[in-house]
């Protein structure tokens, strides 16, 4: 067979992965594999992970339980003649930097992330590509899904498309935020690769600890495009907002005793105003935001599952956030924008321990208090 016809054959949709038989698969590292298994054998190897198997060796490898267990995985791999010779063990951050021009801020931003949003080595057969600009659609599409889902509850804005805010209540926002999961966990299955491979109980694993740390980062940034010039208001998502001084409307249909509840949620009302605050000082833009929720993810997924080598692909991400950043802002103060960044990551941490606590303080104040555990929603 010519190298040709070779080549053609191995990018057929029709092809194997010979490692777990999912379909599409194409050439990589020597075989026909599906992109997951090869991003898995490069992570493997370039990590010098060392598994273990604890079933002796002679697990099954296949689509629907390929993450079970790395040691036969990459046994496998191995096997079926995957090659370490072909794989990169760097990432080259050497590349071409964007021209000065008189375009407007925004509009330089999304030139900068379409032109080169990290360079990456040329004509690498075996390249690693790049995280951020997945991310980033996966990100802008969640943000029109959940401005959809707005429009659909209130269709008196149908033919406006305009978002109207008004003060929330705690269930209102509880129903709300729990609609939106719908489009976040489609976002991470179809845009946050490898997300789709985890197993269902992985899934809502991750999803159970990740779910406070991407709702304050989306609603911080969405603040920061709503009412970055209103201190007075918080908003919490598209239509809502809360008062910063205040919370009887908030707790008004849970409690007659507002002010006991208020009480348990003093830390966290003073934490949102700081890290609202925060995000209106930094201004961080939809592409840092969605390198952001990508970064908060891998990060739980690496803390969770860490002989899986997740903590390559935040690596990734972290490189990639930080080229941006570069092309960007200049090689002057690139620096201080990325740290500002990865301080916002801290922030989003703090405040979340900090709801968690009031939270399951206000369960056991209010009987009517929405609940906490979101892995109800999927059982």
């Amino acid at each position: 067979m010519s190298e040709k016809s070779e080549q053609e054959e191995s990018t057929s949709t029709h092809d194997e992965c010979r490692v777990c038989g999912t379909t599409p698969a194409s050439s990589h590292f020597g075989i026909n594999s599906c992109r997951s298994c090869a991003a898995f054998f490069r992570r493997s190897i370039v990590l010098n992970r060392k598994y273990s198997c604890r079933f002796g060796g002679e697990c099954d490898i296949e689509k629907d339980a390929r993450t079970t267990c790395a040691h036969c995985r990459l046994k496998k791999c191995l096997t079926m003649g995957m090659e370490t010779k072909n794989i990169r063990h760097y990432f080259d951050k050497n590349g071409p930097r964007s021209a000065r021009s008189s375009i407007s801020h925004s509009e330089k931003s999304e030139r900068i992330y379409k032109t080169s949003p990290v360079p990456t080595p040329p004509s690498a057969p075996q390249q690693v590509d790049p995280h951020m600009p997945s991310l980033v659609t996966g990100y802008r599409k969640y943000l029109e899904d959940t401005k959809t889902l707005y429009i659909a509850l209130h269709p008196e804005n149908v033919f406006t498309q305009e978002i109207t805010f008004k003060l929330v209540t705690i269930e209102e926002h509880a129903q709300f935020d729990r609609a939106c999961i719908v489009y976040y966990v489609k976002m991470l299955n179809e845009y946050f690769r490898p997300f789709i491979d985890f197993t269902r109980e992985e899934k809502m694993t991750i999803v159970e600890k990740y779910h406070l740390f991407f709702s304050l980062l989306n609603q911080n940034y969405l603040n920061t495009l709503y009412f970055s010039d209103d201190k007075s208001k918080l908003l919490l998502s598209y239509g809502n907002y809360v008062v910063r001084n205040g919370c009887a409307h908030f707790f008004s249909k849970t409690t007659t005793d507002i002010d006991s509840v208020a009480r348990s949620f003093v830390n966290v009302r003073d934490k949102f105003h700081k890290i609202a605050d925060k995000f209106i000082h930094v201004r961080p833009d939809e592409t840092e935001v969605a390198a952001l929720a990508g970064i908060l993810l891998w990060r739980e997924a690496n803390s969770l599952y860490p002989d899986r080598g997740y903590d390559l692909i935040l690596e990734q991400i972290l490189a990639e956030l930080c080229e941006y950043c570069k092309l960007k802002y200049g090689t002057l103060t690139y620096g201080l924008k990325f740290g500002t960044l990865m301080c916002l990551l801290r922030d989003l941490e703090d405040s979340s321990a900090t709801l968690n606590e009031s939270m399951f303080m206000g369960i056991l104040i209010v009987d009517k208090f929405p609940p906490a555990n979101i892995r109800t929603i999927f059982t």
